[in-house]
């Protein structure tokens, strides 16, 4: 075998050319096993494998993001609660999500413009953005 981001062993020991696509599938999971201290030549290939693959070139989809609120409160600092954002993707992989607040966290008077993100696991692919406003005004 010349290269293991070349070849792959999938009947015996006959090494077998990758297409680029498939390239980059096996180099992911080479990285992926090199993550955890594990050999690439650890992996091989059985033609009874099946790779449910679908090529993650679409970045992940907002599915439901909060409304704006306009929240009223008796004291300077308020508790405020919203439904958790939802994003898909084309592939199956878990999605990394982030946010600049937390629902359920005190919230003072003011205005305040709340983001969350989520990424998939391609780097290239643009993040999704749900993006709301809660105003929190004095009684």
């Amino acid at each position: 075998m010349s290269s293991a981001t070349n070849y792959a062993s999938i009947q015996g020991n006959k090494p077998i050319p990758l297409s680029s696509c498939a390239r980059s599938f096996y180099d992911m999971i080479l990285q992926h096993l090199a993550s955890r201290r594990l050999q690439s030549n650890s992996i091989y290939w059985h033609k009874s494998l099946i790779f449910p693959f679908v090529a993650d070139n679409l970045g992940p989809q907002v599915v439901y993001c909060p409304p704006d609120q306009n929240i009223t409160a008796t004291k300077m600092r308020t508790v405020v609660t919203w439904n958790t954002p939802r994003f898909k993707d084309n592939s199956n992989s878990p999605l990394m999500m982030t946010c600049s607040h937390q629902s359920g966290t005190e919230f003072y008077w003011g205005t305040w413009n709340v983001h969350c993100t989520a990424y998939d696991n391609n780097p290239n692919n643009k993040p999704a953005v749900c993006q709301f406003r809660l105003t929190v005004k004095r009684k």
